[in-house]
């Protein structure tokens, strides 16, 4: 993504306008990257994400990918895990990929978020 598209994005989504939607499969990949990454930050004694190079992330997803809108929506997934509001989930089971379907098209604006109906529509975690 270019300097421009981001500024495109970054002006679009500051008025008001909601975060396209995206496939959910690239919130996976980048899911899965962004916690791989923090894990090898953190066995070499460094916390956090850190800065990451924009090509890491469009080389794990599909091609022609709105980069950050997948990166918004992979964040809100993020908080949403840290803060412990989603519950805990194993990899590949039907709540995680729910809870990327729901975040893919989940309505996004900025300053509005209902978390409630968010938790709604993802459902209730498998035992």
């Amino acid at each position: 993504m270019s300097d421009e598209e981001l500024a495109t994005f970054v002006k679009a989504f500051e008025s008001g306008t909601p975060t396209p939607a995206v496939d959910p499969e690239d919130i996976r990949r980048m899911w899965e990257f962004m916690n791989r990454v923090r894990a090898e930050r953190r066995d070499a004694g460094v916390h956090g994400l850190g800065a990451v190079n924009a090509r890491l992330y469009k080389d794990i997803c599909r091609p022609g990918v709105n980069l950050v809108a997948v990166w918004v929506r992979t964040s809100l997934v993020e908080f949403l895990h840290r803060s412990g509001t989603l519950q805990h989930w194993e990899p590949g089971s039907n709540y995680e990929k729910r809870v990327f379907e729901v975040a893919d098209v989940y309505p996004m604006r900025i300053g509005e978020f209902d978390g409630e109906e968010f938790l709604r529509q993802v459902g209730v975690a498998e035992k």
